[in-house]
């Protein structure tokens, strides 16, 4: 799969996606969500064509969400994938509304406006494993980045270059990479060294190579 994923493809998984709906936004609290239009600038979804975006908590999240066309029209839901958005829609979601559809477009979670209703909430659904309060922020930050920087630095370098390079690269690129990542982690000597230290019970001595 080529990495141009141009405007061409999003439009035709826009189409594919039209008529996938979720229960995460029932439709009856749609209809009573108050529309929240965002300043100039401050969202991408307006310059996307999308001139306001409301809002609604809906579980433990509040969403974000683009709405066109009549209010009694037969509902539309388009949900992107990531790493895309809304603007994945930008352009079949006007053309479902002027045909009389009512079009919902929402920021999935990590997307947009869409955020917790809490730093509990995130945290009872999974998503985080802990919650520090201000006070102890800094001090558990610096334990974990220890902990992180005490592991292999060529797995860490290589798991740090996948995570940026997700955000840019499709599917196929994106496997293409993790598995080179893994080969050069099987050859490595930090992976031989990782298994020593775990049989004989002592702390790993990694040299990033």
């Amino acid at each position: 799969m080529s990495d141009q994923i141009d405007q061409r493809r999003r439009r035709f998984f826009g189409a594919a996606a039209a008529t996938v709906a979720t229960a995460q936004l029932s439709f009856s609290a749609l209809a009573h969500a108050q529309t929240q239009t965002i300043a100039a600038g401050a969202s991408p979804a307006t310059a996307a064509g999308f001139t306001s975006i409301k809002q609604i908590d809906a579980g433990v999240l509040n969403i974000g969400y683009a709405e066109l066309g009549p209010a009694n029209g037969k509902p539309v839901i388009l949900l992107h994938g990531w790493p895309y958005d809304i603007h994945s829609f930008a352009d079949v979601a006007p053309l479902l509304a002027a045909v009389g559809h009512r079009v919902i477009v929402p920021h999935l979670r990590g997307h947009g406006s869409t955020r917790f209703l809490s730093a509990d909430a995130a945290l009872a659904a999974g998503l985080i494993a802990e919650v520090a309060d201000d006070e102890n922020t800094l001090p558990r930050t610096l334990a974990l980045a220890e902990t992180i920087a005490a592991k292999s630095p060529l797995a860490l370098r290589l798991a740090k270059e996948a995570m940026l390079k997700s955000y840019e690269l499709g599917l196929e690129a994106g496997l293409n990479l993790e598995r080179k990542s893994f080969s050069l982690l099987a050859a490595s000597e930090d992976r031989r060294e990782g298994i020593a230290a775990f049989k004989e019970k002592r702390t790993a001595q990694f040299i990033g190579r």
